[in-house]
């Protein structure tokens, strides 16, 4: 859902700071109807909650035949992270 970030964005960069990292501020309560997919240098801030919505669906992943549940996805990524905030894994779609 996010511009992804190549390394070679960083590949040169000797201190990974706040002027290079993306920051989400997110407040309040929010359902996921598909997983977030975080690219590198990105940071979610979580004041709140992130839920499951009914219809969470699950794509396949980086040309995986599987499905992978889940909410937040992080795949080759570099630098990146989420914090605070509550995360409710439950998983109402069983797919």
């Amino acid at each position: 859902m996010y511009a992804a970030v190549t390394p070679s964005t960083y590949a040169n960069v000797s201190l990974i700071d706040d002027s290079i990292l993306r920051h989400l501020h997110l407040s309040g309560t929010y359902f996921a109807d598909e997983p977030l997919l975080l690219p590198s240098l990105f940071v979610l801030h979580l004041n709140g909650s992130l839920l499951d919505a009914a219809n969470l669906t699950s794509s396949p992943f980086n040309g995986a035949t599987t499905k992978q549940p889940g909410m937040i996805t992080l795949n080759q990524t570099s630098y990146s992270a989420v914090v605070g905030g509550v995360i409710n894994a439950t998983v109402h779609n069983k797919t």
